[in-house]
């Protein structure tokens, strides 16, 4: 969240930029937010620490290659939507 309020990076897999937010703007957000998820923290390792601590751990390889294969679908899929026939099809479907 950090990047996208402060730095105007999104995280959406296609990196599209965004508006940065006023420091003034996002600092009482963030604030809260910090607050937010210390307490989650606090009762999560209260209530379920075994699962906590998985959940810090890295998974195996072959997870991260699962989320890539993911993102590479998504910059498939952006591609597509950039072919000439899409676009005209979309966006000028009476051409021709």
């Amino acid at each position: 969240m950090d990047e996208i309020a402060s730095k105007g990076k999104s995280r959406s897999g296609t990196d599209q930029a965004v508006s940065k937010l006023p420091r003034d703007v996002w600092k009482p957000v963030r604030d809260s937010l910090k607050r937010v998820y210390s307490e989650c923290e606090s009762l999560a390792q209260d209530l379920a620490p075994d699962e906590l601590e998985k959940r810090r751990k890295p998974e195996p390889i072959s997870r991260t290659f699962v989320w890539l294969t993911v993102l590479m679908r998504r910059i498939e899929e952006e591609i597509e939507d950039l072919q000439p026939s899409h676009v005209e099809k979309n966006y000028w479907p009476n051409v021709r």
